[in-house]
């Protein structure tokens, strides 16, 4: 399968690679991780690898097969979303998306303890 045939979705702690042609899975891989993070996963990817952040954690994936090439645990880095770049190459997500989507998580945790506390 051509490298230009496949779209990559990060969603929900896991790496997919879908048939950009058909939408069809190709590939599916879950990201090691604990349970007590955002469900985002970043996604950069070069020719041969997708590199994916969740949960605290950088993980690199092979981009044909999905295989689990590594994961690097970060320690003393803690959680939350996290910008991935390579030098002289491109980055992901841009600094706009990520600093929209902290406030996005920040108020629906706000609407949600609203919610808690007014007993609905």
């Amino acid at each position: 399968m051509k490298k230009a045939a496949i779209i990559l979705l990060g969603l929900k702690n896991q790496v997919s690679a879908l048939s950009a042609e058909t939408g069809q899975p190709i590939w599916v891989t879950k990201l090691p991780g604990s349970s007590m993070a955002y469900d985002f996963v970043t996604l950069l990817s070069t020719e041969t690898q997708i590199f994916a952040h969740s949960k605290g954690q950088l993980s690199a994936l092979d981009l044909i097969t999905g295989e689990l090439l590594w994961t690097n645990n970060l320690p003393g880095l803690g959680y939350g979303l996290a910008s991935l770049a390579i030098p002289a190459g491109g980055s992901a997500p841009d600094t706009q998306t990520i600093m929209h989507l902290m406030a996005q998580q920040q108020s629906s945790g706000a609407a949600g303890s609203a919610g808690t506390a007014s007993g609905t």
